[in-house]
This record gives structure tokens, C-alpha cells and sequence, in this order.
């Protein structure tokens, strides 16, 4: 890291007046180098990004190997735009194979001792002997990787405030090949999955693998496991390792925003599994989230209208981090309310999990607020709260328990009237579809919406 900040800027990273070397070792183990971009304006911010985390202070921030790094650093000259730097090129000399045979030593004339008193020198200047051998091993791992295909890839073409349907976005023939002309032999489409713990998720990006294996693409998945934060490097560990396309289900919008951008800048062709963020130069994925939960309240009013004379009290399983699921949230509500006006809301709690469904309920539970009704945003929030009624014995038809998603294990609860009485089918296999459909339309450069609407699928149960 030392060695590339001093190539690119000209200069170390830190300096110490009079050569102090207490001050220049105070400034390595606390310090933040300056930005390389004040000394060469030359560099991007990609550029930079590798450059600072090979210089992290905990060795765990930063490259795993210097084939890691050569591969980062690679990718952020890739990314970047070209500029005419005047620039002095040394070719470094190829390792002989193993067929060849070295030169003999050239007979150098040289007075007695000349060699011991060089060698003698050299090591009395301890960092001019380090920056050596690090440079040696920087060369040596950058000779030794493989240069993957420098392959064209089209730049998207997303009109922008457009909406479209799914039924509109389907490839054909020559799409399919244009786009697998595109990855070639080594590139690939990437997944970054919100999860592959949810039935829902996991199965999403199944049949995404399923679709993309059926145009001949090759398909790979990043598991965020419900990280907001591990998103982020996911992200740049996929572009590092040939990623030609992304496809992400963002779980915090806000925090993938510089990431995205720069994904934007480089012209990656883009798919987000979400409707109600900003596109970043690529094409969103939505469903009607107001209609599902408009959906899944209606259900829960009407039972609470037909079984309960219209009154209960009514708990909402909300994700507030996801605005998109908030809107959904707002159509339980508004559902229930539709069939059932006397009902209670007595408030919205978190969902999303399985793990915050239980926790929730069972927090109230335990503080003893009655309720007759959950209304959840996903199955997967509901399945943790009827663990949570299960497990204080509430009777299975003592609370209704509506939600979205349809599936498997909600619909056999519903089949068996065990606490769950409906849930939306949020037609996942018509998403995953049109996600991999999308990008294979990004691939082959033709021209697409910036939005790309899925219908909901019917109420199972109710």
C-alpha cells in the first residue's frame, strides 16, 4: 500500500520533518494518509479506494493476499477513465521457465571486497531494504496472475422515468446470444441475495440460477444474510472476481448509495429487486407493495368481520428500514380497516424475520397486551409469531394470523387452520423471472424502463 501510494502521487504517505523517525512511526499507527487525489487528480475515487485499504491499520481491513489486491487494483484501473498520464514505463523481466537455463554470472571486474561493502551498506538502511523486497513481491504476484479477457461490455440502455411490465421484458433468440456473447467464457451475472435463509429468498434466487442457466449464462450468488453492511464489499468482491452484471435485492438503499453510484459510473449493467429506490443508471424490479398489503388486511377484515363481529385488536408486523415495505404495511392496515372499521390497530412492531417476529410478540405477550389478530408484512415475520403463540399456548384458532408471501409452510398452515388463515402470493417466480429477463436485455444493450412492474399473484386462503 506504501509502495502505490508513493508511485501514484509521487511522495509517501506520511512524512516526518528532520527524518523523526517517532513522528513517522505516530503517524503510520495513527494518522489517515492524505487523499491521493490532492497530489494526482489524475486518480478515481475507485483507485483510490484500494490504495486506502491496503493501508488500513488492522491487517484484517485489509487484502487477504497481493493477488487480492493486484485483482482490486486491476479492476479500479479498469473502472476508471483513461487519462495521459506521463507516465515512464520499466518492463519487468518475465521468471524463466523451467525449460530455460539462466545466463552464466557476466565476470564484472571488481575490487576485493566491493561486494561485502554494497552488501554492508544496504543493510544499515534498513527501509530502503524493505521497499525492495516489497516491490520484488508486488512485481512477483502481479506477473504470476492471469489477465482475464478485456471483453466489450455494451453500456446499458435505461430510459429513464419510464414504467413498463413484466410481460413486455422477454429476450429472444438473438438477445440470449448477444448476451452470452457478452460474459464470454469467464464473466458472469452476480446475485447479492437480501437472504437465502427466508423460503422466499432462497427459493428467489434458485429460479433466478434456473432461469439464467436456461439462456446459458453463468450465474453466481453473494449471501448478504440479512447484513446491511456486508452488502457493500459483497458488491465490490463481485466485480473484483469478473462480475458482468449485477443483480442486488438492497436491504439499506441509503447505504448502498456510493457503491451504487460508482457502479453507475462504470456503466455495469444493473438489476434491483427493488421499486421504490433510485435506479443508478439501472432498471428496478417492483411489485404493487401497497396492493399486497391492501391484499393480505382485506383477508384479515374480513375474517375479523365474519367471525368476530368486526372487533379485534390488531397487531402489524412492519420493516420501517425498507420504505417499500412500509407502503405494504400501510395496505395491511388500510385492508383491515376496509371490512373491519371498528378494529384496533394497537400499533406497529418489527417484522421482516422470523427471529424479530418472535421477539416482538413475544414481547407483548409478556407484557400482557391483548390482541386478537396479526397482520404481517412476510411469512417469514409470521412464522415467528406464531412460534411466539405457540410456545405460550395460545389456541391455534384464538388469533388470526394474515400475511404476504404464500409459502409452503404458510399454506399448509392455513390448510390446517393452525394459526395462519391467509397469505398473498407475491408471484416470486414472475420476479425472479423478470429480474434475469431484464438483464439480459441490459446485456445486449437494447432499450429498456427504468421500472419493470410484476403483478401480484391470488389470496391463498381467507
Amino acid at each position: 500500500g506504501v509502495l502505490l501510494y508513493h508511485m501514484l502521487t509521487g511522495q509517501p504517505p506520511f512524512q516526518a520533518p528532520d527524518g523523526n523517525i517517532v513522528a513517522l512511526m505516530y503517524q503510520h499507527l495513527e494518522k489517515t494518509p492524505p487523499s491521493l487525489q490532492a497530489f494526482n487528480p489524475n486518480l478515481s475515487a475507485a483507485i483510490e479506494s484500494v490504495v486506502i485499504k491496503a493501508l488500513a491499520k488492522q491487517p484484517d481491513d485489509r487484502f487477504e493476499s497481493a493477488r487480492a489486491l493486484a485483482l482490486a487494483f486491476q479492476s479500479a484501473v479498469e473502472r476508471s477513465e483513461p487519462v495521459d498520464w506521463p507516465l515512464t514505463h520499466t518492463k519487468i523481466p518475465q521468471p524463466p521457465t523451467r525449460t530455460e537455463t539462466l545466463p552464466p554470472t557476466p565476470p564484472y571486474a571488481r575490487e576485493p571486497g566491493t561486494t561485502e561493502v554494497a552488501t554492508r551498506s544496504l543493510l544499515r538502511r534498513p527501509r530502503v531494504l524493505i521497499a525492495l523486497l516489497l516491490l520484488i513481491a508486488l512485481a512477483a504476484a502481479l506477473t504470476l496472475l492471469n489477465q482475464p479477457d478485456r471483453r466489450q461490455v455494451p453500456i446499458p440502455v435505461v430510459i429513464a422515468d419510464m414504467t413498463g411490465t413484466a410481460e413486455t421484458v422477454q429476450p429472444d433468440e438473438a438477445m440470449i446470444a448477444q448476451a452470452q456473447a457478452v460474459l464470454g467464457a469467464d464473466g458472469f451475472i452476480a446475485y447479492i441475495t437480501c437472504n437465502t435463509t427466508s423460503e422466499y429468498h432462497a427459493r428467489q434466487a434458485r429460479e433466478m440460477g434456473d432461469f439464467a442457466a436456461a439462456y446459458g449464462l453463468d450465474y453466481r450468488v453473494y449471501d448478504s444474510d440479512n447484513s446491511m453492511a456486508r452488502q457493500i464489499p459483497l458488491i465490490e468482491r463481485a466485480r473484483v472476481e469478473g462480475a458482468v452484471g449485477l443483480m442486488v435485492c438492497p436491504l439499506d438503499p441509503d447505504l448502498l448509495d456510493e457503491t451504487l453510484r460508482d457502479v453507475d459510473q462504470a456503466d455495469v449493467p444493473l438489476v434491483l429487486m427493488n421499486g421504490d429506490m433510485q435506479s443508478y443508471g439501472g432498471v428496478l424490479i417492483a411489485g404493487d407493495d401497497y396492493l399486497m398489503g391492501l391484499a393480505a388486511g382485506r383477508a384479515a377484515g374480513q375474517i375479523i368481520r365474519d367471525e368476530r363481529d368486526g372487533q379485534a385488536r390488531v397487531v402489524v408486523l412492519d420493516y420501517p428500514d425498507l420504505p417499500q415495505i412500509v407502503t405494504r404495511a400501510d395496505g395491511l392496515v388500510d385492508g383491515v380497516l376496509e371490512f373491519a372499521p371498528q378494529a384496533e390497530i394497537i400499533g406497529r412492531y418489527l417484522g421482516g424475520t422470523a427471529e424479530n417476529g418472535q421477539r416482538s410478540i413475544a414481547s407483548l405477550i409478556a407484557d400482557e397486551v391483548a390482541f386478537e389478530a396479526v397482520v404481517s408484512i412476510n411469512d417469514a415475520g409470521a412464522f415467528g409469531a406464531i412460534e411466539a403463540l405457540a410456545a405460550a399456548d395460545f389456541a391455534p384458532d384464538s388469533v388470526i394470523v394474515t400475511s404476504v408471501d404464500a409459502e409452503a409452510l404458510a399454506r399448509e398452515y392455513i390448510a390446517r387452520g393452525y394459526f395462519m388463515r391467509a397469505s398473498v402470493d407475491v408471484g416470486r417466480e414472475r420476479f425472479s423471472r423478470a429480474g434475469v429477463d431484464a438483464m439480459v436485455l441490459l446485456l445486449a444493450s437494447e432499450p429498456l424502463p427504468e421500472k419493470i412492474l410484476v403483478p401480484p399473484g391470488d389470496v391463498v386462503g381467507g
